[in-house]
């Protein structure tokens, strides 16, 4: 079982990286639980494969708690290609359709990825498969809808719930759409912004230039902004838009392979703690690494 991402950049703070003392250089805080994910790189930011249950250690307060298990697990990448249908592309649908399978190809093997199609509601074309030369024959099926109006923010929500609700590890959204500005209401951002942060989730845009832009497609740029994505636009169709595509795919690969490693850490807290309410802290007794803990005070099957 994984655990929800938090990030300290856009909701309460619930993620600290702690310069710590002594022998034990890099810690990060978070609320008590039995378990959490740890995410360990060197300051070079190459993920430290190489850690143990005795490299850990668990505080509450002043007092030492006990190190269950420290397990190094896997964290496949979790792919969602958003990708706009609707009349307003119909004039880059060429190069949508030569380019979106070079994107595929660009991504880690083992990827997990979906395929999105929207207008004005979302509608799934591939279901979540690492079969990526199914994803890649599936955009045959990609034609633009005609008379269908742009709803980008509920495609975005309702992509961002699927993945909350599946708790993925730090998935990628990349949309292709067109531009605009956004008009939705502050409470419906404010949701999306929480479980967005909640999954770690980061956002790609391709924004392409239309001349019937609708109030929506802002959402694409402000998500990509807010998670620190990858932004490119294009101005009119060309060729460029499947080099555009090209890149993309491979600034996905990059990131993935730069991701830290992740270790499931099952601690037992301190029996003995001044403050049983008190926040617990993960540390790692090595120098020169960079630690986040990631993970919830409720006690899960695994």
């Amino acid at each position: 079982m994984t655990a929800r991402y938090v990030r300290s950049t856009v909701v309460a703070t619930l993620v600290l990286i702690l310069l710590a003392v002594a022998d034990v250089d890099v810690g990060a805080q978070m609320r008590a639980g039995l378990w959490l994910d740890v995410f360990v790189q060197a300051e070079d930011g190459t993920p430290v494969t190489d850690l143990s249950r005795g490299d850990f250690v668990v505080q509450q307060g002043d007092a030492i708690g006990r190190i269950l298990d420290a397990e190094l697990v896997e964290w496949p990448l979790r792919v969602v290609l958003l990708v706009e249908e609707s009349t307003r592309v119909a004039r880059y649908l060429t190069h949508l359709r030569n380019g979106l399978p070079q994107l595929v190809d660009g991504l880690p093997a083992g990827s997990e990825v979906s395929v999105v199609l929207f207008a004005s509601r979302p509608r799934t074309l591939v279901e979540t498969t690492t079969d990526l030369v199914a994803v890649k024959e599936a955009f045959g099926q990609y034609f633009a809808r005609r008379g269908a109006n742009v709803n980008m923010f509920q495609a975005f929500r309702e992509t961002v719930d699927r993945l909350h609700a599946d708790y993925a590890e730090g998935p990628v959204i990349a949309t292709i759409t067109g531009d605009a500005s956004t008009n939705v209401a502050k409470r419906r951002i404010e949701r999306v912004v929480e479980q967005v942060t909640e999954t770690g989730t980061t956002v790609h845009a391709l924004v392409l230039n239309t001349q019937a832009a609708t109030r929506q497609a802002g959402v694409a740029r402000g998500f990509s902004e807010l998670t620190g994505g990858w932004v490119e636009e294009m101005s009119s169709p060309s060729v460029a838009l499947v080099q555009k595509l090209t890149e993309l795919g491979q600034v996905i690969a990059d990131r993935a392979a730069a991701r830290p490693a992740r270790y499931l850490v099952t601690f037992q807290p301190p029996a003995e703690a001044d403050d049983p309410a008190a926040e617990i802290t993960i540390a790692v007794r090595r120098r020169g690494v960079r630690v986040q803990v990631r993970g919830q005070s409720d006690s899960r099957e695994r």
